[in-house]
């Protein structure tokens, strides 16, 4: 049954014990119980290393899971939170010190069913972990005004669960470890705002994720190959879905093949030769999304 205040925080991992250890206590260093909270690991590893360690902090919820999938093990614990709040926070990410302190007074002050939109950081600048984000469009986000969406991360979202019984579940199609390995958190936010939920900003509430790319090598190009992969997958699906939006997704798709595919050019004619295969495998590989995805 859903409590009234109660923060649901779902965090899915693979295993690795020494990233999610700091992902934990960032939960639990500092928080003096300033807002009711449970904390949901669902554990896609096959050793006992992650239960063993959730066994170290009070109230976490262990949940085994066999499959693998981002999407996936987070619908597992959407189906097991309790709490009125949902964050689904990234293994590899913390939270700010003052994180609890700042989001019990917001929190109470939102009426739901809502999206609440928070600062996502990278841990190495401070910076916004999407450079395109901008608060002050947050309010506007609507039907007609996709766009911002598309500057929010998965870390900058803390949903009230009426949102997933009115939107549905993630998509488990798109999102890490599924087909189209990217954007189910674009997905839902598309879907709430498609369905007039409104979105709200918290200041000063801040969570930390190391940067997505940091060098580039052939190994990140064909990681940013695959993620691109779920972007066009997305711009078919809302295309196909919704015919008052589906323009807008032909020209996400168009403008998303069209400019990384001239910043290739224009890294080749300058001789730098790996952003040049980057922006050029992300060109193809959202094009390819877009014509496999056929839901």
């Amino acid at each position: 049954m859903k409590q009234d205040n109660l923060l649901s925080i779902i965090i899915c991992t693979l295993g690795s014990r020494d990233i999610i250890k700091r992902c934990l206590d960032s939960i639990y260093i500092e928080n003096t119980q300033s807002i009711k909270y449970e904390v949901i690991v669902v554990d896609q590893s096959s050793t006992h290393n992650i239960e063993r360690l959730c066994m170290q902090y009070r109230d976490v919820i262990w949940v085994p899971s066999k499959n693998k999938g981002l999407s996936l093990n987070r619908n597992i614990g959407l189906s097991m939170a309790n709490g009125q709040w949902l964050y689904f926070l990234d293994d590899d990410a913390w939270l700010d010190q003052k994180f609890f302190i700042n989001i019990k007074s917001s929190l109470k002050n939102v009426k739901t069913p809502s999206v609440v939109i928070i600062d996502a950081l990278r841990n190495d600048t401070g910076k916004y972990y999407v450079n395109r984000f901008n608060p002050n469009k947050i309010y506007k986000i609507n039907s007609k005004n996709l766009s911002p969406i598309f500057t929010i991360c998965s870390l900058s979202a803390i949903f009230s669960k009426d949102v997933f019984n009115i939107v549905g579940s993630f998509d488990e199609n798109l999102g890490a470890g599924a087909v189209f390995p990217s954007c189910e958190e674009t997905d839902i936010l598309i879907r709430a705002s498609i369905a007039n939920i409104s979105f709200k900003y918290i200041p000063n509430t801040r969570a930390f994720h190391p940067p997505y790319i940091i060098n580039i090598d052939d190994s990140m190009i064909a990681k940013a190959y695959k993620r691109a992969h779920g972007h066009g997958a997305l711009y078919k699906k809302h295309s196909l879905k919704n015919k008052k939006i589906q323009y807008f997704f032909y020209y996400k798709i168009i403008a998303g093949i069209i400019a990384p595919f001239l910043k290739s050019v224009l890294y080749l004619f300058s001789c730098r030769l790996l952003k040049s295969k980057l922006f050029l495998f992300i060109s193809i590989g959202k094009f390819k999304g877009f014509l496999l995805y056929n839901r």
